[in-house]
C-alpha cells in the first residue's frame, strides 16, 4: 500500500475547507476581475464545487494512467532499448501535469 502524497493530502483538504465553508458563501460569487481588479463575471456559488469536482478528475485520470504504464502506451512500435527511456518521459510529463494541474 502506497503513502498518500502531498497532491492528494492538499485535494483532499480543498475539498474539506471548500464542503465546510461552502454555506457561508454569499449566493452569487465573483468569477473574473478587470485588470483594475473590479469583478466583471458572477455565477452562483455553486461553481466553486464544479470547479474543484473538474481539478480532481483532471488530477485522478493522470494519476492513474502514471501508476499503470500500459495504459499510456505508444502508439508505435518502440525498440527495447527505448522503452525505459520513453516510460521515463512519459513518468515525468505526467508528474509536470500533475504539478501544474496542483497549482491551478
Amino acid at each position: 500500500m502506497r503513502q498518500i502524497g502531498t497532491h492528494e493530502l492538499h485535494k483532499c483538504i480543498r475539498w474539506i475547507m471548500t464542503l465546510t465553508n461552502h454555506a457561508y458563501l454569499p449566493d452569487i460569487i465573483p468569477i473574473h476581475y478587470h485588470l483594475e481588479g473590479r469583478a466583471n463575471g458572477f455565477e452562483a456559488k455553486v461553481y466553486i464545487l464544479i470547479l474543484l469536482f473538474i481539478a480532481t478528475v483532471l488530477f485522478i485520470g493522470p494519476t492513474i494512467a502514471n501508476n499503470f504504464h500500459l495504459v499510456f502506451s505508444d502508439p508505435l512500435e518502440i525498440s527495447s532499448d527505448k522503452t525505459v527511456r520513453q516510460y521515463t518521459n512519459a513518468t515525468r510529463m505526467i508528474g509536470y501535469l500533475l504539478v501544474l494541474i496542483h497549482f491551478a
